[in-house]
């Protein structure tokens, strides 16, 4: 698989990335890493063979890191896509913005029903899996 983000937020360094990761713990490093940036920041996970497809025509999942209490989970199959979230979990109290491919992107409350260690979580099993993570609610 592939992580791949962007940045170009506050006063960090304008930064773009692309690695491969085959286990958790080279994901858990590129998040880690994306994390010390100290912004929400948005990180694709997708198969090596789609590297150049756009993300709206691949299978691919995105998870949103760096804000203290919520996150994002958000997966397409290459046809369709959703925002997952948890079913015990009610929406923020405003969007939060992500620092989304260089871009300030603000995700609205319905969007950040996800607490961060369930994306990450996510994350890790669409890293082993490939499929649609299960740790998440999908609408229906």
């Amino acid at each position: 698989m592939i992580a791949e983000w962007a940045a170009d937020h506050g006063d960090a360094p304008r930064e773009h990335q692309r690695v491969t990761v085959n286990t958790e713990a080279e994901l858990d490093a590129v998040l880690d890493r994306v994390l010390r940036r100290g912004v929400p920041q948005m990180v694709d996970v997708y198969p090596e063979d789609d590297v150049d497809a756009p993300a709206w025509q691949t299978v691919g999942l995105q998870v949103g890191l760096g804000h203290d209490s919520r996150g994002f989970v958000w997966f397409s199959n290459g046809t369709n896509a959703a925002f997952g979230y948890e079913d015990d979990l009610e929406g923020w109290a405003d969007s939060i913005t992500f620092d989304h491919g260089g871009v300030p992107t603000s995700y609205s409350p319905e969007r950040t029903r996800v607490r961060p260690a369930t994306a990450r979580k996510a994350a890790h099993e669409f890293l082993r899996t490939g499929k649609r993570p299960t740790c998440v609610a999908w609408p229906s």
